[in-house]
């Protein structure tokens, strides 16, 4: 089988689709021949270096594809079943091959298509299992997501209206995303560089995937009891210097949230996230981003646009 493949810490550019070892699935794991592969701002990451991933290293969060082969006592699937499988907790992603443990993959439902599998498994996930588990998010909260438009930010936005937000509100950084952003369902759209300067709305919920100058900015549009939610550093910006003190005076709150931790010690739980999360899409009831697709022979200008910031949406990786 191919995968493409970190070889050195230099970024996308040097990255190689290339031979590598063969899968059998173990006990209880699905062995799936991978049509499409998600491809995140992270995986870009690890390419220049984060994680000191273990060399040469595959990337990869997610995957969709058909059943090849099961591994001894696995339920509930048959080989040739369409299925979608994150592959957060052990990478492998851009591969065409991988096996995962059975409880990382779910049935894909008849009406949806691969590609729109692979796009919302873990951004879409992400989104359910953090409002719903970890903020516990409240009918008739404000919510402000920054990054609104993207692969991440569009899905908390959308998420958050459907748990009953009663007003969910984007940051974005240039009129075009803006304009997205309205046209996902936020009630209000406001470009990053004015909105410190234009409103003086305060918020229960504030999602920063992004990072950089203002994340310390934002206690100071928390509601009393507020939460300042971190859930990454898409900018590469410098770490916000943020006073713990702030917190406790103002009744505030700051977390943090990683997926792929979460995933590590709650798979059944999130498994049945992946189920919800597939038949929303299914319905229309939640609206992806916009899909790029590339190659997975020929995908390096993919990921430097996507490290760029010229691809505001989700990328795909196609395989042969």
């Amino acid at each position: 089988m191919k995968a493409l493949q970190i070889i050195d810490y230099n970024g996308p550019e040097t990255m190689v689709y290339q031979e590598t070892e063969n899968l059998s699935p173990r006990e209880k794991e699905v062995l799936i021949k991978v049509n499409y592969s998600g491809v995140g701002l992270i995986d870009v990451i690890f390419a220049r270096g984060f994680g000191q991933l273990e060399l040469p290293a595959i990337p990869g969060l997610e995957v969709a594809g058909t059943v090849m082969e099961l591994g001894a006592g696995v339920t509930g699937l048959q080989v040739g079943d369409r299925v979608a499988g994150l592959t957060i907790n052990t990478l492998s992603g851009f591969s065409d091959l991988v096996s995962l443990h059975e409880d990382y993959v779910v049935k894909v439902p008849d009406c949806l298509g691969l590609d729109l599998a692979a796009a919302a498994l873990t951004n879409t996930t992400t989104a359910l299992v953090f409002l719903k588990e970890i903020v516990r998010l409240e009918a008739g909260s404000s919510v402000l997501v920054y990054g609104a438009t993207g692969g991440l930010g569009s899905q908390i936005g959308q998420t958050a209206k459907l748990l009953g937000a009663k007003k969910v509100i984007a940051v974005v950084s240039n009129e075009e995303r803006r304009q997205k952003a309205m046209d996902l369902g936020y009630d209000a759209a406001y470009l990053r560089e004015t909105f410190f300067n234009s409103s003086e709305e305060k918020f229960d919920l504030i999602v920063d995937p992004v990072g950089g100058e203002h994340r310390k900015d934002n206690l100071q549009k928390l509601n009393t009891h507020g939460t300042l939610a971190i859930l990454g550093n898409a900018s590469q910006e410098e770490h916000a210097d943020i006073d713990p003190d702030i917190l406790w005076l103002n009744n505030i709150n700051l977390i943090g949230f990683n997926f792929g931790g979460y995933c590590s010690q709650h798979i059944k739980t999130v498994h049945d996230y992946l189920i919800w999360t597939l038949k929303l899409v299914a319905n229309n009831q939640i609206q992806l981003p916009e899909l790029f697709t590339a190659p997975i022979d020929n995908a390096v200008q993919a990921l430097l646009d996507l490290e760029e910031g010229k691809i505001n949406g989700k990328l795909l990786l196609k395989h042969p």
